[in-house]
């Protein structure tokens, strides 16, 4: 497992997870809720960055090959969260994140690309 690369992103966006639980409705018509576990999982995180120089975008594009693309997980640099005094909001202390899908990279000039990339919070 290797940690995303240590580069400052230019922008990002979180949308929180939730707590794993499962509900159905009683015979009586009553919904039951279940929790399930006591860790928020899903979390999504957005990357972008932008006017990289080729090298650095290429370490983004060869960690997602290298994590087997949206299959392995992996840890996180506190470099992506630059910028954030108190990050523990964002991240639960101990997941891991894994890709949604493959990275999006837009060419620009020679050797200058921006790249966007979608992580998941989930359990280790």
């Amino acid at each position: 497992m290797a940690s995303f690369p240590a580069l400052r992103p230019s922008g990002r966006s979180w949308t929180p997870g939730a707590l794993s639980q499962s509900s159905f409705t009683h015979v009586g018509g009553n919904e039951v809720r279940i929790l399930l576990n006591s860790t928020r999982t899903g979390d999504v995180l957005r990357l972008s960055y932008e006017n990289l120089q080729e090298t650095d975008a290429n370490l983004i594009i060869s960690h997602y090959v290298g994590q087997r693309t949206t299959f392995d997980a992996f840890d996180l640099s506190t470099d992506v969260y630059a910028g954030i005094s108190n990050y523990s909001a964002i991240t639960v202390s101990g997941n891991k994140w894994r890709y949604t899908k493959a990275p999006q990279v837009q060419y620009l000039s020679p050797d200058v690309q921006s790249v966007s990339v979608e992580l998941i919070q989930v359990l280790p």
